[in-house]
């Protein structure tokens, strides 16, 4: 077996970094709806607590979103274009980012993104892995850890939230 042939038994199919690219961009398009729903958190917030949770998390968001959009343009000669058609796309009808939500609504929203976040987080640690692409392994797992702590907080926010709701 010739050496080209045995770099190509064991270099990735082609459909796989596809695949890889597309997670990302969802990821991407993601995180800034996330962004725009931290905002709209730490805008209406009533509680201080909450509020830093929220600015916090955008912090981190603007930082997790900068990590996926060098990871794509590492990969592509332009950035992907989200299509409108992924996750995100769904997303901004149900989860509404620019609509006024109660606290209540806006921690069940935040709480909810971020568990689903965890959930693409995983599927493209997988796919990293399989793609045998540890940069982008090592930023998910980063990533990933982060939005676990983060779903955490936002859970412990439940009672302050619901607090606040009553109040208005």
């Amino acid at each position: 077996m010739s050496v080209l042939a045995r770099i190509e038994r064991f270099s990735v199919p082609r459909h796989l970094t596809d695949q890889l690219i597309t997670y990302l961009a969802q990821a991407r398009d993601l995180e800034r709806l996330d962004l725009r729903l931290l905002d709209q958190g730490v805008t209406s917030a009533k509680d201080d607590a909450v509020r830093d949770i929220y600015r916090s998390h955008e912090r981190q968001t603007a930082q997790q979103l900068a990590s996926i959009e060098e990871l794509l343009n590492s990969r592509v000669a332009a950035p992907a274009a989200g299509n409108g058609h992924g996750v995100a796309g769904a997303l901004e009808i149900a989860f509404a980012a620019d609509a006024a939500h109660t606290p209540t609504q806006l921690a069940i929203s935040a709480y909810a993104f971020e568990n689903l976040e965890i959930a693409v987080y995983h599927l493209l640690g997988h796919l990293a892995e399989r793609c045998d692409d540890r940069a982008t392994a090592a930023v998910v797992a980063r990533i990933l850890e982060e939005e676990e702590q983060t779903a955490e907080l936002l859970a412990a926010t439940f009672d302050r939230a619901l607090a606040a709701s009553l109040e208005t």
